[in-house]
């Protein structure tokens, strides 16, 4: 059963974001460029490849992981603490529990998760930890931000539930897909580029060109 964390906060604005695309289009670049604060906030990451490395504190064992975010939470100042071990559809709903443990209404907590698509189960309903964090954590601080470059294979709710899409180079068959959903030109999504992104927020849309940053 997941417990509610403390002081809801219905009024916070929903910054939910995923970055999607191909491989090399720029995901992680559009997370560290634009929408994770670089210092001087509390991250929790899922960052088995290590794409975030600066600042970042990295655990591969679940326990010292857990610890270490226990603490980081404590000491009441910004963080950047990662799990890098295994990768598994249990591991990161376990991840999210970690992650539902820290909120709290009056403190911005981002939630970074790197290629959601190879912890995900499909395209259904997400397992319990990690469907809440995507319906509910918005009110208790929560950012939750993802990369994939598979779509297809990740729940629906992540697009449901996002404040802001990225929509990077995509295949020839989710072009058209993408452009209904997000009310998107044809012809603009096939055109883009690497560090390319055509920007979906609330129903406004926006073209954003990104230079390739270590």
């Amino acid at each position: 059963m997941i417990h509610n964390p403390p002081h809801p906060n219905p009024d916070l604005p929903n910054r939910h974001t995923a970055a999607i695309g191909l491989t090399g289009s720029g995901k992680s670049q559009v997370i560290k460029q634009i929408v994770l604060p670089p210092s001087g906030v509390r991250t929790v990451l899922f960052d088995p490849s290590r794409d975030h490395r600066t600042g970042t504190h990295y655990y591969s064992s679940r326990g010292e992981f857990a610890r270490a975010l226990a603490a980081a939470d404590a000491s009441g100042r910004g963080f950047r603490v990662a799990y890098d071990g295994v990768r598994s559809p249990d591991i990161y709903e376990w991840w999210c529990e970690c992650c539902i443990a820290i909120l709290d209404g009056r403190k911005t907590t981002y939630l970074m998760t790197e290629e959601l698509a190879a912890v995900s189960k499909g395209p259904g309903k997400a397992l319990p930890a990690h469907q809440w964090l995507m319906n509910e954590s918005r009110k208790y601080g929560g950012v939750y931000l993802c990369t994939t470059q598979f779509p297809a294979q990740i729940s629906k709710a992540v697009y449901d539930n996002a404040g802001c899409v990225y929509l990077g180079k995509q295949p020839p068959r989710l072009q058209r897909q993408f452009a209904d959903q997000f009310g998107l030109d044809l012809e603009h999504l096939k055109a883009l580029d690497n560090l390319e992104f055509m920007r979906w927020t609330g129903g406004q849309v926006d073209k954003v060109k990104l230079r390739y940053k270590k």
